[in-house]
């Protein structure tokens, strides 16, 4: 008699074409992902400008002058300014006061907060004079702001 016994198990052909799969799939998921996390991050960011451009307008409305107007200081220090400055308005505090926490932080390590964007960078403020409003400014996921193609900011609003 001839017995017939069934075949258990996967080959090595099967098992390698499904691992195959998955790491294709994988690779899929990893990179929609990714692309989803940085267009998170953008949103965040605009929502914080959209937000600072209204804290700028209120303290405007208070001081009949745009804060931080100091010419010649670098963009931390503007920025450390600005904090300081529409903190220190009622109007403007209640504004800023709705930024994510994680926007704010103190980057150079003296003590003074500014806002950030997402990649942990100081966000650029910027009032020249003859301007009909400043400009806020994020350099974007590489944090260059003299690479515009990534950069986010108020003027794009």
């Amino acid at each position: 008699m001839i017995s017939c016994r069934k075949k258990r198990g996967f080959s090595t052909l099967e098992v390698l074409a499904a691992v195959t799969i998955v790491i294709i799939l994988a690779a899929i998921v990893l990179g929609v992902g990714k692309r989803l996390k940085t267009q998170a991050e953008e949103k965040l960011v605009k929502s914080t400008i959209g937000i600072l451009v209204t804290a700028i307008t209120q303290y405007y409305k208070f001081w009949d002058k745009f804060p931080a107007q100091q010419i010649g200081i670098e963009p931390v220090e503007r920025c450390e300014q600005l904090y300081k400055q529409l903190y220190s308005t009622p109007s403007s505090k209640s504004f800023c006061e709705k930024i994510d926490s994680t926007m704010i932080g103190d980057t150079d390590g003296d003590g003074e907060f500014e806002f950030l964007d997402p990649w942990a960078k100081p966000l650029d403020y910027r009032y020249s004079t003859g301007d009909s409003f400043p400009v806020v400014e994020s350099g974007g996921p590489d944090g260059k702001l003299d690479t515009k193609a990534d950069n986010i900011s108020s003027r794009d609003m």
